[in-house]
């Protein structure tokens, strides 16, 4: 980083590097029940649980799940749609799929039971508040970007007539958002 003055002349020079993962991470990539990536801190027990959930882009949250390990959790970067063996697009994901992904984080010896949080970005807030509500079991919810109302289902980033969310195999009810031509412009664009 360079700090210079109005006239151009340099006044300072700063470099910094960026660590992720200052202890000894593991990383364990899950395909099979749950969809995404399990990171904790070697040797250690005890530890409160998090899962993190991304947003319309499909995203699975690695480096924020390393970075949280690194500090003394076992963080699960849970893909919920987009992966193989899971919906294409936000709809009809069952909350189900997010209590077996718990279930799979308290099974595990190095967990924690009663310490376990959910972060979500964007529709995953949308997810993990939705999930939340329905489950004492979670401690704390970071929702970031989180909206107000429950919107429609979404499809290569083009909304849908069908919830986004269903619980107990029953859709919640969702704001509509209306097609324009637009969109459609939109998802040529995005394939």
């Amino acid at each position: 980083m360079n700090l210079y003055s109005s006239n151009g002349k340099l006044l300072a020079n700063k470099s910094f590097e960026r660590t992720f993962l200052e202890k000894p991470i593991i990383k364990e990539a899950l395909q099979d029940d749950v969809v995404g990536s399990l990171f904790y801190p070697e040797d250690q027990t005890d530890l409160p649980a998090i899962i993190i959930v991304g947003g319309s882009d499909g995203a699975v949250h690695e480096s924020a799940a390393a970075l949280l390990a690194s500090e003394g959790y076992a963080v699960l970067a849970l893909a919920y749609f987009g992966k193989e063996g899971l919906p294409k697009g936000i709809e009809h994901i069952p909350l189900e799929y997010v209590d077996h992904a718990f279930s799979f984080l308290e099974s595990r010896t190095n967990v924690n039971q009663d310490r376990l949080a959910i972060i979500g970005h964007s529709r995953g807030a949308e997810l993990a508040l939705l999930y939340a509500s329905n489950h004492t079991k979670v401690k704390a919810v970071i929702a970031s970007g989180a909206s107000s109302v429950i919107f429609s289902g979404m499809i290569n980033f083009q909304p849908t007539k069908k919830s986004a969310w269903t619980y107990k195999q029953v859709p919640y009810e969702f704001y509509a958002v209306e097609r324009e031509f637009k969109d459609t412009v939109s998802f040529f664009r995005h394939l």
